[in-house]
């Protein structure tokens, strides 16, 4: 039997599926172009995968950050702060200098106040607090000044559980709580408490 060829049927210009098959085709042919062109230019690929990878870290980088900051709010902020102050406070009219229980206490809140103004620095929107966060951190950490182990040396480690502290950091609490008790007026102590309620304040803005 001879074979029968599929009849034709007309073409219509108007089918909208020749239509939907033609934007595709052309679609697929855009893709193609810029694979070929990015493909047969070495620079640009790796140009292109830099980009990609950077466009990656900073939204990786930006979630990051929204994340730290939110780990402490306002309220959070302002009762570490008011702890630090009243240890401070104790300072000034207690020689605390042996005290184990404060130092630890004075620790603890010192490694709040840290990320406190590291994330302070890491915005925009509060450059006055931050400013005045930075202060309070660089004159506590360089205390006593052109000493290798300083006040912010020893508030970096961490004392719970231990029964015992360094001498040096002994002589560093009775050197600050000496100094309030004959100097008020060029206390260390007294400059601090005096920063924090301008942080404090600050916070209430």
């Amino acid at each position: 039997m001879a074979k029968i060829d599929p009849i034709i049927q007309p073409f219509d210009e108007s089918d909208p599926r020749r239509l939907r098959v033609g934007e595709i085709h052309r679609d697929k042919l855009a893709r193609d172009s810029k694979y070929l062109y990015i493909k047969n230019n070495t620079q640009l690929l790796y140009q292109h995968h830099l980009f990609t990878l950077l466009q990656h870290a900073i939204s990786q980088l930006s979630r990051q950050n929204r994340h730290t900051y939110s780990l402490h709010s306002r309220d959070e902020a302002n009762r570490i702060l008011q702890e630090f102050k009243s240890l401070l406070n104790q300072l000034i009219t207690d020689d605390l200098s042996q005290s184990t229980s404060f130092s630890q206490q004075l620790s603890s809140c010192w490694h709040h106040i840290e990320a406190f103004e590291q994330e302070a620095r890491g915005t925009k929107t509060l450059p006055h607090l931050s400013h005045l966060l930075t202060t309070l951190t660089t004159a506590i950490t360089t205390f006593p000044p052109n000493q290798d182990q300083t006040l912010g040396h020893y508030l970096t480690k961490r004392y719970t559980h231990k029964t015992w502290l360094p001498f040096p950091y002994i002589d560093i609490l009775k050197l600050l709580h000496e100094w309030a008790i004959e100097n008020p007026a060029t206390s260390p102590l007294n400059n601090w408490v005096a920063t924090l309620d301008q942080i404090l304040t600050s916070l209430k803005r």
